[in-house]
C-alpha cells in the first residue's frame, strides 16, 4: 500500500506536511498531490512555493484540469436539448424570475480536485497492479457498482434505493485497499470526513486521529517557528462565510476585486442561457458582492454549506 497526501496548501494539509517532516505523524506518506484549479489567492501559491523551498521529504506533484474561473463562463450547446447554458461549476446562488433563491449543483472539487487526484494517484501504482487488485476483487465489485448504479436511478426517480449498502463487500476491498489517501480534516470539522469514491482508495484523516483542530495546526505551526498557512479555497467560492468574505477584502483586495469581477462576468454570461433561468450571485444575500452588507456575527448559513462540500478536499 502506499500512501498519498491530499495537499490543499491551506492551514491542515500544511500542518500535515509539516508533522510528518517532524515525524510528529507516522508513517511518512509516499507522495503529496495539489490539484491546482487556478483560482486559488496568490497567498496561497506563495505559501505553496515557500511550503516546497523548505524541503518536504516526499515528491509533491501538481496536477489541473484547467482554469475553474475561466471554464465556468463558457457557454456551451447541449448536445441533447441543443440549448445554450453556461457551464456553471460552481454552487451559484440563484436569483429566479420570481425573487426566490437556488443554488447551483456543484461540480468545482468533483472534478478539478477529486479526479485530478485519483487520476494522478493511479498513474503512481505499479504497473499491472490495479488491474489484479480490479480481478481479486471482481465479485464484490460487481455488488457495489449494481449498488451504486441502483442509487443513481433511485435518485433521478427521486425514490427510495432497493438494494442493501454492499457493507460486508466494500469493507473486503478497503481492508486491502492499495492506496491510503491523506486527507487534512480537523476535529472541529468532522462533519466532511467523507468515504473514499474508489474501492482501491482507502481514506485516512491523520489530524482527527490525532484528535487536533484547525486553531492547534495554527498553534503548533506557529511553535515551531513557522509562519500561519493560509486558507485554501477559490476567491469566488459561494460557500465563503461573511467573515472569509471580509478578510479577503480587506487583507487580499487584489482577489477580491478579482472575485467581484468574475460575478459580473458569470451574470453576463448567463444572458445566453437557455438552461438555468435566473441570475447568479455569489453571496446568499443575492446582492452584488461589492454591495453586500456583511454580517458582523460569526455566520453558520454559508459556512454549514461548505462543511457539507463534496469529498472534503476544499479549504484545507
Amino acid at each position: 500500500m502506499i500512501i498519498v497526501l491530499s495537499l490543499g496548501a491551506g492551514v491542515q494539509s500544511s500542518t500535515v506536511v509539516k508533522m510528518t517532516k517532524h515525524g510528529f505523524i507516522k508513517p511518512m506518506p509516499d507522495a503529496g498531490i495539489f490539484a491546482d484549479v487556478q483560482a486559488e489567492p496568490q497567498s496561497v501559491y506563495k505559501w505553496l512555493d515557500l511550503l516546497e523551498s523548505q524541503g518536504i521529504p516526499y515528491p509533491i506533484y501538481h496536477v489541473t484540469r484547467g482554469n475553474l474561473a475561466d471554464d465556468g463562463l463558457k457557454v456551451a450547446r447541449s448536445k441533447l436539448s441543443g440549448k445554450l447554458y453556461q457551464k456553471n461549476l460552481i454552487p451559484l446562488f440563484i436569483k429566479k424570475p420570481n425573487g426566490k433563491k437556488g443554488i447551483l449543483q456543484r461540480k468545482c472539487t468533483s472534478e478539478y480536485k477529486v479526479r485530478e487526484i485519483i487520476k494522478k494517484t493511479r498513474s503512481l501504482l505499479k504497473p499491472g497492479e490495479l488491474l489484479a487488485w480490479r480481478k481479486k476483487y471482481k465479485a464484490e465489485l460487481t455488488v457495489w457498482r449494481e449498488f451504486k448504479k441502483e442509487v443513481k436511478l433511485a435518485k433521478k426517480e427521486k425514490r427510495a434505493c432497493g438494494l442493501l449498502y454492499p457493507s460486508v463487500e466494500w469493507k473486503r476491498m478497503q481492508d486491502d485497499a492499495l492506496v491510503e489517501s491523506w486527507i487534512g480534516i480537523s476535529t472541529d470539522e468532522a462533519s466532511r470526513m467523507k468515504q473514499s469514491r474508489e474501492p482501491w482508495i482507502r481514506n485516512k484523516y491523520p489530524l482527527i486521529e490525532h484528535n487536533i483542530s484547525r486553531e492547534q495546526c495554527v498553534e503548533w505551526m506557529l511553535a515551531e517557528g513557522y509562519p500561519e498557512p493560509p486558507r485554501s479555497a477559490c476567491i469566488f467560492c459561494p460557500y465563503h462565510s461573511d467573515e472569509e468574505w471580509k478578510r479577503l477584502r480587506d487583507k487580499e483586495p487584489e482577489e477580491f476585486q478579482r472575485a467581484v469581477e468574475w460575478e459580473r462576468e458569470a451574470q453576463k454570461s448567463n444572458v445566453t442561457d437557455e438552461v438555468t433561468i435566473g441570475i447568479p450571485f455569489l453571496h446568499a444575500s443575492l446582492v452584488p458582492l461589492d454591495q453586500v452588507v456583511f454580517s458582523e456575527k460569526k455566520q453558520i448559513a454559508q459556512q454549514s454549506l461548505f462543511d457539507n462540500e463534496c469529498e472534503g478536499m476544499c479549504g484545507v
